[in-house]
């Protein structure tokens, strides 16, 4: 598949998103691995139907990383909902889509360009924020775990 081709369809998927996401109550850090790559999802708290909550999403890697797609699972389900996604990193983008269960967020460089930019190996870099607002039926209290799963990174290569 040549770079063209594979930028029409992160275009396509990227255009196909709208999202939602994370914490209540208390929101605790997790992360999910990918060979050379960590994801981090940071802390935050929220009352019942309460809104414009932050969390930070950060990466940790070795080698410079073009993207990342991963899966932030809320345990339990159904406490907060997501209502923005914003890159921290110029020149990427990141947008999010609710699925049963799930939060699939996708951070790329967009529009692409040759060579391609790439996020320096770091530690704990910020790379995006998600904004969320809480269940106004949540239970006071709850402490909600965002789950980063099924992490993929895009290198240089890639």
């Amino acid at each position: 598949m040549n770079r063209s081709t594979l930028s029409r369809r992160w275009l396509a998927v990227l255009c196909t998103l709208c999202w939602v996401l994370v914490p209540a109550w208390f929101v605790s850090a997790e992360s999910a691995v990918a060979a050379d790559v960590t994801v981090t999802v940071g802390t935050n708290f929220g009352e019942p139907a309460s809104s414009n909550h932050v969390v930070d999403v950060m990466l940790t890697n070795t080698v410079p990383v073009r993207g990342v797609q991963l899966d932030v699972v809320e345990l339990p389900t159904g406490a907060v909902d997501a209502t923005d996604c914003v890159s921290l990193v110029p020149g990427f983008v990141c947008s999010f889509n609710a699925l049963p269960d799930l939060i699939r967020v996708i951070f790329l460089e967009f529009p692409p360009v040759e060579p391609a930019s790439t996020i320096p190996p770091g530690t704990n870099s910020p790379i995006l924020q998600l904004f969320y607002e809480v269940d106004p039926s949540a239970v006071p209290g709850t402490t909600v775990a965002l789950v980063p799963q099924d992490l993929v990174a895009a290198d240089v290569n890639n």
